[in-house]
């Protein structure tokens, strides 16, 4: 929660706003694109995403979201209007369980959740933007594909194909 000039996690103040954001853009960064990867790390799929205002009805962003053991996170964003695919990376904070990731080359704005919420169907997530402007958004999670007739798992269910993991175009 933000109040006066402070933030509140739990009923306990962790800093002013501008404090709060440059935690979740540490977080992001310690998860940057230029972080080791082992090329026999696992990834978990959060999910697919669609990213939008709470007063949009017609979403033309989308989120997909994976992580490691390590709490490294990749991904990729697709604007629908613009037609572009942009990589992820990020980071969730094991003692916080912030999570807080950056879109393509640019170090702002930054993204976070906390990790919990992105297993929920929908949440809202903080937009930290550049001179200390902070926006809510909301991530849908969008339902995904069954596992084909054959019990094959299909590359939309997160068991067939590495979302944003080492390798990936994403």
């Amino acid at each position: 929660v933000y109040q006066d000039d402070g933030v509140y996690v739990q009923g306990s103040r962790v800093g002013t706003a501008d404090e709060y954001a440059q935690q979740a853009a540490t977080i992001a960064s310690q998860g940057g694109a230029s972080t080791k990867i082992a090329e026999d790390d696992e990834w978990r799929s959060l999910g697919v995403f669609a990213m939008t205002r709470a007063e949009e009805s017609d979403p033309s962003n989308f989120l997909s979201l994976a992580i490691d053991k390590e709490g490294i996170l990749r991904g990729s964003y697709y604007n629908a209007v613009s037609d572009e695919n942009s990589h992820v990376t990020g980071k969730v904070d094991k003692k916080t369980q912030r999570a807080a990731w950056t879109i393509g080359d640019k170090k702002e704005p930054v993204y976070e959740a906390g990790i919990s919420n992105l297993t929920k169907e929908q949440c809202t997530i903080l937009v930290h933007k550049a001179g200390g402007k902070t926006e809510q958004m909301l991530l849908v999670r969008v339902k995904q594909d069954l596992p084909g007739a054959d019990g094959k798992p299909t590359p939309a269910d997160g068991k067939g194909a590495d979302p944003g993991g080492p390798g990936s175009a994403a």
